[in-house]
C-alpha cells in the first residue's frame, strides 16, 4: 500500500473510480472511504494537492457515491467531501451543481445530529465545525441555495434540543451567524423567533438568544418592521410569528434591548390608543 497520504488518497481514488466501483459492495466501499477519509486528515491545506486528489473527487461526485441508499456509506463520502473542501480551500473543484448535491447531503447529516449517543456523531460534529470554518453557508447563499440554508436553520434548532455538545453548538451558532451577516430574510427570523418565545427555555431558546445577540444591527431593521406590522396591522391575517410579538419584545429586552428603540414608541401608542 502506498505510504504516504497522497498516495493513498490517489489510490483509493481510483479504486472507487470506473467500472470497479459500482460493483464493490458495502463493506468494500466503508473501508475505502474510511482510508481515504483517514489520509485526508493528515493532509494540509494546499492548492497544489489538486492533482493528488483529482482522482479521488472524480470518483465522489459519481452519483452512485453522492447518492449512495446507505446511511454509512453516504457519511463517509459526506466526510471525503468536507476534507477535500478543506484541503483545496479556497477553490475546491466542484461545479454549483455538484455543489448543491453536495450541501443536501451534508444536511442530511446534519439531520442526524439529534442521534447523540450515535458511534457516528463525531464525524457529524466534524462535518458541521468544517462548514462553519470554510464559511460554507456564505457558498451556499451565492449559488442560490437559500432552500437549503432554511432547511438547515430548522434543523439545527431541532438538533440542538437533544443535548447536543458545546462545540457542534458553537458550529451551529457561526454557521447563523455568517448566514444573517450575508443576507437576513423573514423565513430565518420566523424560525429564530419561533425558538426564542418558546416556553421551554432550553438549548433551542439559548442558541436563538445567542444568534440575535450575535446579528442584532443585522436583524433589527426587518425586526423592527415585522414588530411594527404586528402592532399597526391589526388586520393582517395572524400567524404563529406574529401571534406573540409582545413576547418576542419582552424576551429581545431581555438579551438585546438595543433593537427596540425605534419599536418602543409604538409599543407605546398600542398600549395607550388600543
Amino acid at each position: 500500500m502506498p505510504s504516504s497520504p497522497e498516495q493513498v488518497v490517489s489510490e483509493v481514488g481510483k479504486r472507487l473510480g470506473g467500472l470497479a466501483q459500482p460493483r464493490l459492495g458495502k463493506d468494500a466501499l466503508v473501508k475505502l472511504l474510511k482510508q481515504a477519509e483517514s489520509a485526508l486528515s493528515e493532509l494540509s491545506q494546499s492548492s497544489s494537492l489538486q492533482e493528488a486528489l483529482r482522482p479521488l473527487t472524480k470518483s465522489l461526485v459519481h452519483t452512485t457515491l453522492l447518492n449512495h441508499k446507505d446511511k454509512d456509506v453516504r457519511l463517509l463520502v459526506a466526510v471525503c467531501f468536507i476534507e477535500v473542501m478543506r484541503v483545496l480551500a479556497p477553490d475546491p473543484p466542484f461545479s454549483d451543481e455538484i455543489f448543491k448535491e453536495i450541501f443536501r447531503l451534508f444536511i442530511s447529516v446534519f439531520a442526524d445530529l439529534t442521534e447523540t449517543s450515535s458511534p457516528y456523531l463525531p464525524r457529524r460534529i466534524l462535518i458541521l465545525e468544517n462548514v462553519a470554518a470554510l464559511r460554507c453557508s456564505v457558498i451556499m447563499l451565492d449559488i442560490g441555495c437559500q432552500d437549503l440554508v432554511f432547511e438547515m436553520v430548522k434543523i439545527f434548532f431541532s438538533a440542538v434540543k437533544q443535548g447536543l455538545q458545546q462545540s457542534g453548538c458553537q458550529a451551529m451558532l457561526l454557521i447563523m451567524t455568517q448566514i444573517l451577516n450575508e443576507k437576513v430574510t423573514q423565513p430565518l427570523v420566523d424560525v429564530i423567533l419561533r425558538n426564542l418565545v418558546k416556553e421551554d427555555k432550553g438549548a433551542s431558546h439559548k442558541l436563538a438568544v445567542d444568534v440575535i445577540q450575535n446579528c442584532a444591527e443585522k436583524l433589527e431593521p426587518i425586526l423592527r418592521t415585522f414588530l411594527s406590522s404586528c402592532i399597526f396591522n391589526k388586520d393582517v391575517p395572524v400567524n404563529e410569528t406574529r401571534k406573540p410579538h409582545h413576547k418576542i419584545i419582552l424576551e429581545i429586552f431581555q438579551c438585546a434591548p438595543q433593537m427596540l428603540f425605534a419599536v418602543i414608541p409604538h409599543l407605546t401608542h398600542e398600549l395607550l390608543f388600543t
